[in-house]
């Protein structure tokens, strides 16, 4: 029976557990010290931990699925209520109210798609006993979070100035600032939650599945902003008035529509690639998770 001889910490509690037998158990939370002596691997993690992850990815995975299904159901309802207006007045009516009920089914769908994925955040991004003397203060656990909470305030602060127009009161400068900011926050949760997949999926270890997320959050760090700058900045800025004033901005602004439209088109592509990956990670983590064990499970046997 040896004795633990370098400063290892508990992948429970993350107690140190220095000088103890290495058959024991740790004094803080019970759980097998063999198990922290097993390395990175994720099976080796602290099940209820582990349980947690397989929750919120699914949460995840869940909401993914309702956010596109809602953001298709506008896209092509769009464009196809577009073209159909010259010929909507004879339509029948129930076709009309069909459209709308349809908008609002897509609408209902993206809330539902975003709570889900706030709550499946929440607990992906859960700290790990092992975490707790090692984290950074900059580590992706920690931006996916807080990032998120950034996400929900701008997002309610772009509303506000939209709502505040309504009444005559528009500072453009606001809305700018405030639509720039919702921007950065989505664009770095984004990218923060798939590096924090892509690290806990480098813990199986799967590496052809690590590079495929890897994919997703490169294509993310650029796609986003490329269409945030397009559809949410672009119309405040406005190309009012003529002369060569008007033409200048529309050839500066050439290059920034141009990249909107094809990181629109990237995004739409890869949402579906992304979904699919979302799901082979849930069914990997569930894998790990069934081959771990509760001290309370432990002890029954």
């Amino acid at each position: 029976m040896g004795r633990i001889e370098n400063n290892l910490p508990c992948v429970t509690c993350g107690y140190t557990l220095r000088g103890l037998p290495s058959d024991g158990a740790c004094p803080e939370c019970g759980m097998a010290i063999s198990r922290s002596l097993q390395g990175d691997h994720l099976a080796a993690a602290d099940p209820q931990w582990l349980r947690t992850i397989v929750r919120g990815q699914r949460l995840l995975t869940t909401g993914l699925l309702a956010a596109i299904s809602g953001l298709y159901l506008l896209i092509f309802g769009g464009v196809t209520f577009l073209i159909i207006t010259d010929i909507r007045s004879t339509l029948p009516r129930s076709i009309e109210y069909g459209f709308y009920i349809g908008f609002g089914a897509a609408f209902v769908s993206l809330l539902i798609g975003v709570y889900l994925g706030l709550v499946g955040t929440y607990f992906m991004t859960v700290q790990e006993g092992r975490e707790i003397d090692r984290e950074s203060v900059w580590s992706t656990r920690r931006m996916a979070r807080w990032s998120m909470l950034g996400v929900i305030v701008t997002c309610i602060l772009v509303y506000s100035s939209q709502f505040l127009s309504g009444f005559g009161m528009r500072w453009v400068g606001v809305e700018i600032l405030s639509r720039s900011l919702f921007i950065l926050m989505l664009t770095v949760a984004g990218v923060s939650l798939l590096k924090r997949l892509e690290a806990l999926i480098r813990r199986v270890p799967d590496e052809p599945l690590a590079k495929k997320i890897r994919s997703h959050w490169i294509l993310v760090r650029w796609a986003v902003p490329a269409v945030g700058i397009y559809v949410l900045i672009l119309p405040q800025i406005g190309f009012g008035g003529g002369g060569m004033g008007r033409t200048m901005r529309l050839l500066l602004a050439m290059p920034l529509v141009i990249a909107g439209f094809i990181g629109a088109i990237a995004l739409m592509a890869d949402s579906i690639r992304i979904f699919f990956t979302m799901r082979k990670c849930t069914a990997t983590f569930q894998d790990c998770r069934s081959n771990t064990q509760l001290p309370s499970e432990q002890t029954a046997r």
